[in-house]
């Protein structure tokens, strides 16, 4: 199928970024590597010397405690924060405009704000707000807004100096997440990735006025930042564009060296920025590796290439000799010299949010926790946690002063270092366990530690089915087996996420526990010893899904309807046949294969049957049994016999790039080709299209497109990226009203992420089919996207078009 994303959770989870945002962060972060060794100043996002590390030390005894000494409300925006002689500094938009504001470090009340723009709108899944982080140098801060405006401003008071538009003025190209590179400052130079056509990709800048002073590179940018080094025995600016790795001379913009990382003519938008590793090598991530390479005689040489730091929104950090980064969610230390893992962890999670401060990392976890964890290559070692925020954060914490200052899309923070917590040991024995609630939580904590194993196998061992879901709906993922880690994931989460369950201490029992829609039914897996996926062994119901084989979770008000159960010995079972076709509007996949569910008793009758084609239908027969509901229903008379054409979806053609070949590879070759092998209807009055996800917006598209092919049309959970969005619209306004039947429907949670937004485009298409007259029905279902719910309605669909003697 062409599914790649999991619908949006609203009891826990605000949508993420698409997949090119979800790069944003490791981008917006970087600023100038500005010459101080001040403890007391964090002058950019990844701090003095552009590494992601302080130079503070003695900041962690043997005990740590964290405090959150302020926090206040701040409008959306993804920029880091700078904190310079007691100001905070950062970007943040109060919905209307996008604002450079400062604030006090002690107190965190405002003390100045300045209009950098009208809001930047987030959109294809991304927040509103900036994404570029400020630069303070010299008394002035330094702010490009996602809009291209490049502004410098007082320190003290806010006011403005000097403002250019790089849209306007100089050679420059806006990404479509907009500006998000930070500016660099070097000596008298702004530095400042353009991404302008011709030898605009970077340009320097006056700090005093603004003017361009140079510019330099043919090639494309996105959502990097260059970084300032020391580098093959001399100061530079390394800058990664979207295919090459350059050295610059600061001072006249001169190309020193340059390196093809991505092929020149390969489609490739990074965000990745150069990290110095000891004293000639560079680490640079990309969307699904890490690379190291060496500088020598302004000569570059890969050393290695990683597939373990990858898509996050942070940067690795260098130290003693590893590198300590995230690959997805997974807290990893990786030896510099070789890129082999040392180790990883589930926990903390998050979003690769990270600074090195005295030897001990500051990450913001999964759940908007500040985590103190010690920066070694034996393995993961937390010492200390607070939470801070409700949702997660894309941003890295700033570190000046002996405080941490962190923000979400929310709030901001500044958190305090105590030595007053107790051991986590102590502080596990003798409070309520993290992660475990509701009646479990209840009954564990109830007990003294030495006895929570017991009580646990006993609170277990009592309950009627796996998962165990109490009435309120809150849900209790257990699973049972000797691990290191164990995690689950599911169609209630955002695409990607996995979420850390708990090992109760001194037992083999891992638990997560959740609030879910008690009317819902869900698809999940377990994630185990870090790449292991398994269904849950307690719960015998299984299903594929767009993701794999999964378990699937009925709650406590769902009710699944009695066709999709396996039938009866004594049911008449219907077959599947196939047959090969070879397109000539799209002969580029070459030979497909189609399948054909014939009903019982075609073999043995002259008779002609209704026909359906059912896009994306060799995933609903293989994942979804979807032989076994037209059994069942054929045999209850609730389904008159029907031959189905289970289409399976080729290269873009239902949505994308070919959507455009669709109807015509159906009305011109794949209908005649059933006609001809099978005794189907030849009447559009017998003939339906139907499908989910990409194959719902197929089938509407096709039926309005070839207009009198089909008489009836049902379409779940689909989306309309621009391919298929605009023809389809287009022809909605301006043809005559589609004949026939039209079934939308779409789960309660659906798909919502990125440009995928079923319930949106869903209900869109819809009301579109309705004003250009055509018969429309709407379908809500319970649950969230996935064959477990698509399945449970297809008795209402097929009955409904084709009803049998007995419906």
């Amino acid at each position: 199928m062409e599914i790649q994303f999991v619908p949006n959770q609203p009891f826990r989870y605000r949508p993420l970024a698409c997949v090119a945002l979800f790069l944003l962060v490791s981008i917006i972060a970087v600023t100038p590597a500005l010459a101080t060794d001040s403890r007391d100043d964090w002058p950019q996002f990844r701090g003095p010397f552009q590494d992601g590390r302080s130079v503070a030390t003695d900041v962690f005894g043997d005990s740590v405690g964290l405090e959150v000494s302020w926090s206040r409300d701040l409008g959306s925006g993804y920029s880091g924060i700078a904190v310079v002689e007691g100001r905070v500094v950062t970007f943040f938009t109060d919905g209307i405009d996008d604002l450079l504001g400062a604030f006090d470090a002690e107190t965190g009340d405002e003390i100045w704000r300045l209009k950098v723009a009208a809001m930047y709108a987030g959109h294809d899944g991304s927040d509103d707000g900036p994404l570029s982080s400020p630069t303070v140098a010299d008394g002035v801060v330094y702010a490009l807004g996602a809009w291209g405006d490049l502004v410098a401003a007082r320190l003290d008071d806010g006011q403005e100096v000097w403002r250019r538009k790089l849209e306007e003025g100089e050679k420059s190209r806006k990404p479509e997440y907009g500006y998000t590179t930070s500016p660099v400052v070097v000596d008298d130079i702004l530095v400042v990735l353009t991404g302008g056509p011709g030898t605009y990709a970077v340009s320097g800048f006056s700090r005093d006025s603004g003017s361009l002073r140079w510019a330099i590179g043919d090639d494309t940018v996105a959502y990097q930042t260059p970084t300032v080094m020391d580098l093959d025995g001399r100061r530079q600016v390394v800058a990664v564009t979207n295919h090459e790795l350059v050295g610059i001379d600061p001072r006249n913009g001169e190309r020193l060296w340059r390196h093809e990382h991505h092929p020149a003519d390969a489609v490739h938008e990074g965000s990745g920025q150069p990290v110095k590793v000891g004293d000639d090598g560079i680490v640079v991530t990309f969307e699904n590796e890490a690379a190291m390479y060496r500088v020598t005689n302004a000569v570059v040489s890969e050393v290695w290439r990683s597939g373990d730091l990858k898509r996050t929104y942070g940067m690795p950090i260098y130290h003693e000799g590893h590198l300590y980064g995230f690959n997805g969610r997974f807290l990893t230390a990786v030896d510099a010299t070789t890129g082999k893992v040392a180790w990883k962890s589930r926990p903390p999670g998050g979003l690769g949010s990270m600074t090195l401060v005295d030897d001990h990392l500051l990450i913001v976890g999964a759940q908007g926790n500040v985590v103190v964890a010690k920066a070694q290559p034996t393995g993961y070692e937390e010492m200390a946690r607070v939470p801070v925020f409700s949702t997660q954060t894309y941003t890295a914490p700033s570190f000046a002063g002996g405080a941490i200052f962190v923000r979400d899309l929310e709030k901001m923070a500044r958190v305090d270092i105590t030595d007053e917590a107790a051991s986590l040991a102590e502080t596990l024995a003798t409070t309520e366990l993290s992660g475990v609630v509701g009646e479990l939580a209840h009954e564990l904590n109830a007990v003294p530690f030495a006895e929570r194993k017991t009580r646990a196998a006993a609170w277990v061992a009592a309950q009627a089915s796996m998962p165990v879901v109490e009435q309120s709906g809150l849900t209790h993922f257990i699973l049972h087996d000797d691990l290191d880690d164990a995690a689950v994931t599911g169609n209630f989460f955002q695409p990607g996420v996995e979420e850390s369950m708990t090992n109760l201490p001194g037992t083999d029992m891992w638990v997560y526990s959740l609030e879910l829609d008690p009317e819902s039914v869900y698809e999940y897996r377990f994630n185990t010893n870090f790449g292991t996926v398994v269904t849950d062994p307690s719960n015998p119901l299984t299903l594929g899904s767009v993701f794999g084989r999964s378990s699937e979770l009925r709650m406590p008000r769902w009710r699944a309807p009695s066709h999709v159960v396996e039938p009866s010995a004594e049911t008449a079972r219907g077959r599947i046949d196939s047959f090969k076709l070879t397109s000539a509007v799209n002969p580029d996949p070459g030979e497909r294969e189609i399948r054909v569910y014939l009903p019982p008793g075609y073999d043995d009758s002259a008779a002609r049957y209704p026909l359906v084609l059912f896009n994306n239908g060799d995933s609903a027969l293989d994942q979804a049994a979807l032989d076994h509901t037209l059994d069942n229903l054929i045999a209850s008379g609730e389904l008159a016999p029907v031959i189905v054409a289970l289409l399976s979806r080729v290269r873009g053609e239902f949505v994308y790039d070919q959507a455009e070949l669709y109807p015509k590879i159906v009305a011109e070759e794949i209908l005649p080709a059933l006609e001809k092998r099978y005794r189907v209807i030849s009447d559009p009055s017998a003939r339906a299209i139907i499908g989910a996800a990409s194959g719902g917006s197929a089938a509407v598209n096709v039926a309005v497109q070839r207009p009198g092919l089909f008489s009836k049309v049902g379409s779940q959970s689909a989306y309309l990226p621009a391919q298929v969005r605009l023809p389809l619209m287009s022809t909605l306004k301006t043809g005559s009203a589609p004949g026939g039947e039209f079934w939308v429907g779409w789960c309660r949670y659906d798909y919502d992420f990125g440009d995928i937004r079923s319930a949106k485009d869903s209900k869109e298409m819809a009301d579109a089919l309705r004003t250009a007259g055509a018969n429309v029905s709407i379908d809500l279902a319970p649950g969230a996207a996935g064959w477990a719910s698509w399945r449970a309605r297809y008795g209402d669909l097929l009955t409904r078009f084709f009803p049998g003697s007995g419906g």
